[in-house]
């Protein structure tokens, strides 16, 4: 039995939504399950994130771009650039990035959060709307926020 926000995110299907918010105690089954449906995940823990700076290179990390990032990058175009150019070149066609302690974040830094989530977003919209070719191919991205209360409940299937 799926809950009620199945719509974003079930076992069924991708659902027609870019990010879904579900409770931390379910973090291993969400990664199962994406597995299943053919997607790489990658995990950023905005613990101690406080900063743009502090933000972009945790995103770089995750992604394992840290050789190609410039150590104190502040810039929303080049982090978006470079993770744009590493996911069009990777063989991954399905990719989820698993944000953990994301309720943390938005209670301590809600604007930069919201502007990493419109940062995400837009690069999520371009991956998709990236035409095939030989070399290149659409990629699929979708968020998982993950935290507590109710604003982040368990995920069942």
């Amino acid at each position: 039995m799926v809950n009620s926000w199945s719509e974003h995110l079930s076992p069924d299907s991708l659902g027609s939504f870019r990010a879904v918010c579900v409770s931390s105690a379910s973090l291993r089954s969400v990664s199962d399950n994406l597995e299943v449906q053919g997607f790489r995940a990658y995990a950023i823990d905005s613990t101690g994130v406080d900063n743009k700076t502090s933000l972009l290179a945790a995103l770089a990390d995750c992604f394992g771009l840290m050789d190609h990032f410039t150590k104190g990058s502040s810039s929303w175009d080049a982090a978006s650039d470079l993770i744009w150019q590493a996911l069009i070149e990777r063989r991954e066609k399905r990719v989820a990035l698993l944000w953990e302690h994301a309720d943390a974040m938005i209670a301590s830094e809600t604007q930069l959060f919201l502007d990493a989530l419109e940062m995400l977003y837009a690069l999520g919209d371009t991956l998709e709307r990236h035409e095939a070719s030989a070399d290149y191919y659409p990629v699929l991205l979708r968020i998982v926020l993950f935290g507590e209360g109710r604003s982040f409940p368990r995920w069942q299937s």
